[in-house]
């Protein structure tokens, strides 16, 4: 059975994993298998071509990222739970494609996120989480792991942005490019700073457990276990 391999963001969701993936791209993380899932923690400043190519090593049916979030639509509150439809990459710096210098062109990002996978971890949030979760919004992609600045947050709403995260991007149109699906389950920890004069509030941080047992349940979604 191939593994649905869940990327967090290091230190953020669970314990510290031992086990390092190396790629040709340098090291992807650190992982550890529970059951149908492969956890992977990446460390800040990580190349994300490495991330895709293990999953891909891996033989993963899908790629998810587990990503705490900060809210910038005033409809989210800290413990939300939202599956992103669409995304705005504001990352600066890291590579954007496998193919650069080769002249192939950028992979059309329509839908922005794997429509099947996204299926499933919507699915296993109303199995898990109940009504308070978000099926759609748009992921406003950042590098972190800072929060954003109050003028940041103003500026990405104007765009269209429903909630603001490091890590998922470039990582998503990286896995379009090696055909691995991806989507992104998205933990709304805290809300964006209002004035630059306010101090940011303390995070609600995603927990282990709640994280696991959503996507065990989108795995078994898959599968075709209790699908519906």
């Amino acid at each position: 059975m191939t593994p649905l391999v869940v990327v967090v963001p290091e230190k953020s969701v669970a314990p510290p994993f031992s086990r390092r993936a190396e790629t040709p791209y340098g090291p992807a993380g650190t992982w550890r298998e529970q059951g149908t899932l492969v956890w992977l923690q990446v460390a800040p400043g990580g190349d994300p071509r490495a991330v895709v190519v293990a999953a891909q090593e891996w033989n993963a049916r899908g790629l998810v990222c587990l990503v705490p979030a900060v809210a910038l639509s005033r409809l989210l509150r800290p413990g939300d739970w939202l599956v992103p439809d669409d995304y705005l990459d504001q990352t600066r710096g890291g590579p954007t494609t496998f193919f650069e210098g080769e002249g192939r062109g950028y992979i059309p990002q329509v839908p922005a996120f794997d429509p099947d996978l996204r299926s499933a971890l919507i699915r296993a949030l109303e199995d898990v989480v109940g009504p308070r979760h978000f099926d759609a919004g748009v992921l406003v992609g950042y590098t972190g792991p800072r929060v954003p600045t109050p003028a940041e947050a103003r500026a990405w709403r104007l765009l269209g942005g429903d909630v603001a995260a490091p890590l998922a991007l470039p990582l998503v149109y990286l896995a379009r490019e090696r055909d691995v699906p991806a989507a992104v389950l998205a933990f709304v920890e805290r809300r964006a700073p209002q004035r630059p004069d306010l101090p940011v509030p303390p995070p609600l941080h995603l927990s282990w457990e709640p994280g696991a047992t959503i996507l065990k349940r989108a795995a078994d979604v898959l599968d075709g276990k209790g699908g519906g």
